[in-house]
């Protein structure tokens, strides 16, 4: 029954209910009466009410908890799969928590690149807000083979050991960024009310299927040591085509800065396909070549 039918994970169905939230966010913005809404967490245009958890005095933000919580499901992935690469389980939590200190510091640099000229004219300090992912979907790649080597595993196979953990956080971060209100999306109105895209979810949404799909290519032993870029490339679509939901500039040829560095993912994938093909009918002539001298 397994080798007839995909078995899917946890990830799969949780995408589900977060098409179910999405829904629901949409659903209220469209027909409640513009800030009398149905559900008492829902804001403006389909917004999340609270920034903020308050416990007493002490004033928690939700945006920064879901990286808390993103860089916990991390290191619990890379445990719980500490066997792919045969890692012990400190190690395992090393590769977690040094995946969010360089994820946070490529995207960090990307987003200091992309507003160089605003924060120079402005004087403006360099805090911990303020980042793009598409910096660690760049950056992860280029210190992958450093950690890997300190860890004693091939750059190639611990590059896939990675991505599923870099996928949960990224889904982790988008919550995070709906519960703060950045990276939303854009605003309509209908009928005198206003609805504002919940783009952070639809992107949640689609990252754990696409994270169920890349540990799917694990358990069939599918594209060894190329599962991240094949996760650069579902993720260069899926961001592509979000973007034109997303409240961005839209500057270079009507295009996003996101979906520019898309369509480099994009070509990036397509490329390791070809090349991929090219070697596979290499090996498919070699072996009909040694039949034939037989």
């Amino acid at each position: 029954m397994a080798s007839k039918y995909r078995q899917h994970t946890a990830f799969f169905f949780l995408g589900f209910i977060f098409i179910f939230i999405t829904l629901m966010f949409l659903c209220d913005a469209l027909f409640s009466k513009h800030l009398s809404y149905f559900f008492p967490f829902v804001s403006y245009g389909g917004t999340f009410k609270w920034r903020y958890l308050q416990l007493g005095k002490l004033k928690i933000s939700l945006y920064w908890s879901a990286h808390i919580v993103g860089i916990w499901a991390m290191c619990i992935v890379c445990v719980m799969r500490k066997n792919v690469c045969k890692l012990s389980t400190g190690k395992a939590v090393a590769t977690g928590l040094l995946l969010a200190f360089f994820g946070f510091v490529g995207a960090k640099i990307l987003f200091i690149i992309e507003n160089i000229s605003c924060i120079l004219q402005n004087d403006i300090r360099i805090g911990l807000g303020g980042v793009s992912f598409f910096g660690t979907v760049f950056f992860i790649p280029l210190v992958i083979p450093i950690i890997g080597k300190l860890m004693g595993v091939d750059a190639l196979s611990y590059l896939d050991y990675c991505t599923p953990a870099g996928i949960i956080m990224l889904a982790c971060i988008r919550c995070g960024c709906f519960m703060r209100g950045c990276c939303q999306g854009i605003r309509i109105w209908i009928d005198f009310n206003p609805v504002i895209f919940p783009t952070q979810l639809m992107e949640c949404t689609l990252d754990l299927f696409l994270l169920d799909y890349i540990l799917g290519l694990e358990r069939t032993h599918k594209f060894e040591k190329g599962r991240y870029i094949i996760f650069m490339g579902l993720y260069g679509i899926i961001r592509f085509l979000i973007e034109f939901l997303r409240d961005t500039p839209k500057t270079l040829c009507f295009m996003s800065n996101g979906q520019w560095f898309s369509i480099i993912c994009i070509f990036t994938l397509l490329f390791y396909l070809l090349v991929k093909r090219k070697a596979r009918n290499r090996n498919y002539t070699g072996k009909n070549n040694i039949r034939e001298e037989k």
